[in-house]
């Protein structure tokens, strides 16, 4: 079983009415790499390597509901032991 993490990114503007889309970001910290990164953790069923991609502060949840599956890395790192616990070992 693989794990999917989808991931919702607005355009808008931060700051001083700047488009983020001219905002220089290095690549590996823009949504998609994090993202990226954070799935390959997942099924990799690499917990320490998935928690360096989230804020201490993020809060994940269901979409469109709202339903909240953890707020703060500790509470994120909880909801995902207990399901990676339950999942097959990752292939090699």
């Amino acid at each position: 079983m693989r794990i999917a993490v989808t991931a919702v990114v607005a355009a808008g503007t931060l700051g001083f009415g700047s488009p983020l889309s001219a905002q220089r970001r290095d690549t590996d910290t823009l949504a998609p790499a994090v993202v990226q990164r954070f799935v390959d953790a997942a099924n990799a069923r690499d917990i320490p390597a998935m928690m360096v991609t989230v804020a201490p502060e993020a809060v994940f949840s269901v979409l469109p509901s709202g339903e909240v599956l953890g707020a703060g890395q500790e509470s994120i790192r909880g909801y995902y032991a207990a399901i990676l616990a339950r999942l097959k070992p990752a292939s090699q």
